[in-house]
């Protein structure tokens, strides 16, 4: 369900920069990493407890409806408000409905995980997604960014090819190398996810893309291939 960690400030929080992707809250000194498996289900729960069946739209739910809906054994507290303040908007009255995005995404993540590394045809993978996400939440492309990106394949039409950032080395070179052995080129916006370890600043992308991309296209439509690093 969840481990604890036991270790200093100092060494936590120094793997925990390393690896964005953890995910943890602490109580009481201690540090909690929750695995993704865990996560969708306690979304499942709070998705079956709230359904606005024939209703139209995100249900929204206060913390105090879920403590009545939901059984509380095994969950702590802290595990219910990490969720929310993760995964749900809130707003002035106390209510939270679910993100769209993030809750499409960690979906979208475990999917990808449980599939073969090979293309996947695109319509499949949309009604895949749609028939796992939660009543009135629904797949869109952009949600792939940094987790797969979507190609037209002459023999099998639009395809989703798996690439998480996450999984990707953290040596520029070897990045750049697999990012560009995926695909030719690039667009900035597409890029720009599996960079953000070099590159947290998003006005200064351009600037690391030209100084270890090529550069094709024009101003209005620019695409980024791959060249020697210079540093």
């Amino acid at each position: 369900m969840f481990k604890c960690l036991l270790r200093s400030p100092v060494f936590i929080f120094s793997y925990l920069f390393l690896f964005p992707f953890f995910n943890y809250f602490p109580v009481l000194g201690k540090f909690y990493w929750i695995s993704n498996e865990y996560i969708l289900k306690f979304i499942e729960k709070i998705a079956e407890a709230v359904d606005n069946d024939g209703i139209d739209e995100i249900a929204c739910f206060s913390k105090d409806d879920l403590l009545q809906l939901i059984s509380l054994e095994n969950i702590q507290m802290e595990t219910i408000d990490w969720v929310l303040n993760n995964f749900c908007d809130g707003n002035v009255d106390g209510k939270y409905s679910f993100n769209e995005s993030k809750i499409s995404r960690i979906y979208i993540e475990n999917l990808l995980r449980s599939l073969p590394d090979k293309p996947l045809d695109f319509e499949d993978f949309e009604l895949k997604i749609n028939n796992l996400l939660p009543k009135q939440l629904y797949f869109k492309v952009e949600y792939l960014s940094g987790l797969g990106i979507v190609e037209n394949s002459h023999f099998r039409g639009k395809v989703v090819n798996k690439l998480i950032s996450t999984d990707l080395p953290l040596d520029l070179q070897k990045r750049l190398s697999i990012l560009f052995s995926k695909k030719e080129k690039w667009k900035k916006e597409e890029i720009q996810p599996y960079l953000l370890d070099y590159c947290l600043d998003p006005t200064k992308i351009e600037e690391f893309l030209m100084k270890n991309c090529k550069i094709v296209g024009s101003s209005t439509e620019r695409f980024y291939l791959n060249k020697q690093l210079s540093f």
